[in-house]
């Protein structure tokens, strides 16, 4: 009798609003290959909340209704915070300071030889610094192939006459529709103090599905080479016990 009374009880007190331990989320592996090395990454995704683990164990938990991001570093069992506001902050400093050594760099190119000069020029127009910015523009072509079982259809990401960026994405993945919405929260809150990244954000905004294979600039390549629906502990956006705070590493660079 006291068994079956302690199971009414539970059965109530889990029937009456107390928060899961659980939900149904989205999850993904990537792999992304950059100057002949290759590194694997690990996305946790509900609404509101993402994580990405690297395959070194360090953590990214964004969470969006706190307006907070939070590294994770398992190598040293620290973690460090930044809120958005203060993010934006930083980045502003560190846009400054790459304003002041491209302007110092393009005064020192002035007296380089034409051949050496007219390579830095093109160098610094694949990095996307240092000349006028121009639009961009997202071309849906009738391109299409299968990525990691999934059918894509090839996107071009122009800037000018560049091809700046090359995107596949699939429709095939029906949870993508409401996740969608957060990543274009943080990206317009990130790239709102940046007029390239604002019109960069808008022009992401414009591929129709989640991208599976994306080339940028000069041979930088992500595949997502997994995703499926899962429930996730909610346990996932949280700091593991036993981590020491720090001070975060984007703010300290912002001030040096």
């Amino acid at each position: 009798m006291k068994i079956r009374t302690l199971l009414f009880f539970t059965w109530i007190i889990a029937s009456c609003g107390c928060p899961p331990l659980v939900a149904q989320g989205l999850y993904w592996e990537s792999t992304i290959t950059a100057m002949g090395s290759e590194q694997s990454t690990k996305t946790f995704y509900l609404p509101k909340k993402m994580k990405t683990v690297a395959s070194n164990g360090g953590q990214v938990i964004i969470l969006l209704d706190k307006q907070l991001m939070i590294n994770i570093n398992p190598l040293d069992t620290t973690y460090s915070e930044l809120g958005f506001s203060a993010m934006e902050g930083a980045m502003k400093s560190s846009g400054a300071k790459m304003d002041a050594n491209v302007a110092s760099l393009k005064e020192s190119m002035k007296t380089m030889p034409e051949d050496q000069r007219k390579q830095m020029e093109k160098m610094m127009e694949v990095m996307g610094v240092g000349g006028e910015s121009k639009p961009w523009e997202v071309v849906a072509t009738g391109e299409r192939k299968n990525i990691s079982g999934y059918a894509c259809r090839k996107y071009l990401l122009k800037q000018g006459e560049r091809d700046a960026a090359i995107v596949w994405a699939t429709n095939e993945i029906a949870e993508f529709a409401s996740m969608k919405k957060d990543f274009e929260e943080f990206s317009n809150r990130m790239m709102s103090m940046n007029p390239m990244g604002r019109e960069l954000a808008t022009a992401m905004r414009k591929i129709d599905g989640f991208p599976i294979e994306a080339v940028m600039g000069e041979g930088i390549r992500t595949v997502v080479t997994r995703v499926e629906a899962r429930a996730i502990d909610l346990k996932e956006f949280s700091v593991p016990k036993g981590y020491r705070k720090v001070p975060s590493p984007m703010l300290q660079e912002g001030q040096d």
